[in-house]
């Protein structure tokens, strides 16, 4: 094998190796502490996702990655709560679909007679545009805090605003979940007023 041919084949090999990662675009906005002290919270549904398993679900995600933060949940059973509420909403869009052509190349190679003494020729031309598309999908996760007292008493005080957003060829929320819900979270509470890209590798790759 030519070293030119070795040298791609290697970079192919180690290109179609390398890890697979969930990419999400994080915005945050909020008023805590580079690190803030451990506080408890209490995560609450809307009136839409009361008694959703779906909702359920996702909750149980983010109050892991509180509780890993040194955050303690408390249940809102008999009228208690946190130092912090704690709100979430996602979803997915509709997606978008984009087409675009490629020219399409074929080749010919042919027997007959004409002038030259070897009576075979070869051609190649462009007889159509191959069109293809492709749909992408926006999913997002959104959680909000806020102060729990403030909340018991009618008021509203936020500590926290973020939002996860990853662009994907489907529409499998419950499995990009994880992911968003990692990216949100990296480096707690984060920097506030910025959007930053986070990408997360996806295990077994």
């Amino acid at each position: 094998m030519k070293p030119f041919a070795a040298l791609a084949l290697m970079v192919l090999s180690l290109a179609a190796c390398g890890p697979r990662l969930v990419t999400s675009d994080v915005t945050r906005f909020h008023a805590l502490p580079p690190a803030p002290p451990a506080r408890t919270f209490t995560i609450l549904p809307s009136k839409a996702q009361t008694g959703s398993l779906e909702f359920q679900a996702y909750a149980n995600q983010v109050a892991a990655a509180l509780s890993e933060r040194g955050w303690r949940p408390v249940p809102a059973e008999g009228g208690r709560i946190g130092d912090a509420v704690v709100f979430l909403d996602y979803g997915v869009d509709e997606g978008r679909t984009r087409i675009w052509s490629e020219p399409t190349f074929t080749t010919g190679l042919g027997w007959g007679h004409g002038h030259s003494p070897w009576g075979w020729g070869y051609g190649a031309h462009i007889p159509i545009d191959r069109v293809r598309s492709d749909t992408s999908f926006m999913r997002w996760l959104e959680v909000e805090m806020a102060e729990g007292p403030a909340w018991r008493a009618g008021q509203l005080s936020k500590l926290f605003e973020g939002r996860a957003v990853s662009e994907g060829g489907d529409q499998a929320l419950p499995e990009v979940m994880p992911y968003l819900v990692t990216a949100l979270f990296d480096r707690f509470p984060g920097p506030s007023g910025q959007t930053v890209r986070v990408s997360v590798p996806v295990p077994g790759r």
